[in-house]
């Protein structure tokens, strides 16, 4: 979250904390405090967080075609044990990973 973000959500809850002490007092049902209080919130984080979408695993740009190879090799007993399902290849297959 960018700094400027950050202030602007602190702002928007600083005056949205202020409106709800004014217009609410102690004999408000705590159901209805509640629900305000949760709309508020999800509008809040709705309008100033940022949300990301991560990539997949190989589309970032700094995995280059050795990567890429290099972890298909690394990855090669592992799936060839899979395969099998044999004790013996587990067992290799860990001291692989050692």
């Amino acid at each position: 979250m960018e700094k400027s973000e950050l202030v602007c959500h602190e702002n928007y809850m600083d005056s949205f904390s202020s409106t709800f002490t004014d217009e609410n007092n102690t004999s408000t049902p705590i159901n209805t405090l509640w629900t305000i209080f949760m709309n508020k919130c999800s509008t809040g984080i709705d309008q100033y967080v940022p949300s990301k979408l991560t990539s997949t695993r190989f589309s970032q740009t700094w995995i280059n075609r050795p990567i890429k190879r290099l972890d298909k090799r690394e990855n090669r007993p592992y799936r060839r044990t899979r395969r099998s399902q044999q004790n013996s290849d587990w067992d290799a297959n860990r001291n692989i990973q050692k």
